[in-house]
């Protein structure tokens, strides 16, 4: 993280695997960025994020919620940092995916489509964070 001033200095460093470790509540939300409710509109990475759990005998994404809450007595109040931390991962792995492709590390077909598909994901994760919508 930058701090105020010219020229901007690091002021501390961020390392989202760390600092979640052991929050169920972040795992939950990782599920949830990866389930797809009917409504939805079509997730920005298709090859990571399936729409098969908007089918007939999935639960819904509130479905999932609830019964997490009942097993755990636990609320989950804050599903919109949750879910919008876990898309800021999302697009983290898919900036590095993105990076080995550029730098010939790997062959995987996926890793091309991260040049236009993470900057959707960025996109409808800022309209999600500023609450503009809804739906991520």
């Amino acid at each position: 993280m930058y701090g105020p001033g010219t020229p901007p200095a690091v002021v501390a460093v961020f390392d989202w695997e760390l600092s979640t470790l052991g929050d169920p509540l972040a795992d939950l939300g990782w599920l949830l960025l990866f389930w797809y409710d009917e409504g939805d509109p079509a997730p920005a990475i298709p090859d990571l994020m399936s729409t098969f759990t908007a089918r007939e005998g999935y639960p819904t994404r509130a479905e999932l919620i609830g019964r997490y809450e009942a097993a755990t007595g636990r609320e989950f109040a804050h599903e919109r940092f949750y879910r919008a931390l876990a898309a800021y991962k999302m697009a983290g792995l898919g900036e590095m995916f993105l990076a080995r492709h550029l730098n010939d590390d790997s062959d995987d077909p996926l890793y091309p489509k991260m040049e236009t598909q993470v900057p959707k994901l960025a996109a409808r994760t800022l309209a999600y964070v500023e609450g503009e919508t809804e739906r991520l």
